[in-house]
């Protein structure tokens, strides 16, 4: 892909954030709305599973690559930050 791996690797902490610290998404994604916490108090998980799930496809097609570890290790941040919250 032509990026530097290091420095996507050392992203990852802003991609697949813990909490209390919210996602930081790559500058070339369109703005994501704050959600609001009252309707849906579980939104960081659903967040979660959600980013796990679209990388899951990515990683597949990628496996055996760098690129395709970098994506493992993001599915399990996620997977990680879900169950500190269950």
């Amino acid at each position: 892909m032509g990026a530097d791996q290091g420095a996507i690797f050392a992203d990852l902490d802003d991609w697949c954030p813990t909490l209390p610290k919210l996602p930081k998404l790559p500058p070339w994604w369109p703005p994501i709305p704050e959600p609001d916490p009252d309707p849906h108090p579980e939104w960081f998980t659903d967040f979660h599973l959600g980013f796990a799930a679209q990388i899951a496809v990515a990683a597949t097609k990628l496996e055996g690559t760098r690129a395709g570890e970098l994506l493992n290790k993001a599915i399990d941040r996620s997977l990680e930050s879900i169950d500190r919250q269950t």
